[in-house]
């Protein structure tokens, strides 16, 4: 769901929770769930959804962008490892 809420700021979509919650054995976590129910289902019943992914402007990215994303990234459990185990057909994102 982490993912999701990476793409949606990528994306430049709305979301509408961010909280912060104690995860066993990792410490601090963004909990996007509610984004995930509102905002990532619609992004991803899009039909062009995959397409716009993989033409990203990447030169959108700005130093905003990266100031939204840093958190996440500091997660430790924002890795390939886990992404893989939650859901193996995102982890690529």
């Amino acid at each position: 769901k982490r993912i999701f809420d990476t793409v949606l700021l990528l994306r430049q979509l709305p979301m509408t929770k961010i909280v912060w919650k104690m995860k066993d054995k990792v410490g601090m976590v963004i909990d996007g769930s509610e984004n995930y129910k509102e905002e990532a289902m619609k992004m991803m019943a899009d039909t062009g959804f995959l397409n716009k992914l993989l033409n990203f402007p990447k030169e959108r990215i700005n130093d905003e962008t990266c100031e939204l994303l840093q958190p996440y990234f500091d997660a430790p459990d924002f890795n390939f490892e886990d992404a893989k185990k939650s859901a193996g057909a995102v982890f690529c994102l």
